[in-house]
């Protein structure tokens, strides 16, 4: 499982129990989490987004919230920090669900995507081609 943080950084977590019955009027379950770790800036009862996959899925795509993934010259694309700044790397996509988008090929885990301001950079991407 994986929890996005307001603050855009992902922890991975492990569900530790789900209430038996999902309620009628408002369709909603409660379900406990462990994090993988103390994420910092995190508050009881603060609002944040999940994704569950079974235990022994096949899935190992990274997901990404879809502003971090631009069309440039055609390819998609996401900025990766470097030693110096930000480096545009080519990705292979997957599906694509509630604002989110699985990258099948082209990062790793533990490397550093732009989620907010990708689109900046890849307009100043395209100011410095055209000056040259």
């Amino acid at each position: 499982m994986i929890v996005e943080l307001p603050t855009g950084s992902i922890v991975e977590a492990v569900v530790r129990s789900v209430t038996p019955a999902v309620d009628p009027q408002s369709r909603s379950a409660t379900v406990v989490v462990e994090l993988g770790g103390a994420p910092a800036g995190l508050t009881q009862g603060q609002a944040v987004r999940v994704r569950i996959t079974p235990r022994g899925s096949q899935e190992s795509g990274i997901i990404l919230p879809e502003e971090a993934v631009q069309q440039i010259e055609g390819r998609d694309m996401v900025f990766v920090q470097v030693k110096g700044g930000f480096q545009a790397m080519p990705v292979s996509v997957g599906s694509r669900s509630g604002g989110r988008i699985e990258i099948l090929d082209g990062l790793r885990a533990g490397q550093t995507v732009v989620i907010k301001g990708a689109f900046v950079l890849k307009s100043q991407l395209g100011a410095s081609e055209a000056e040259h």
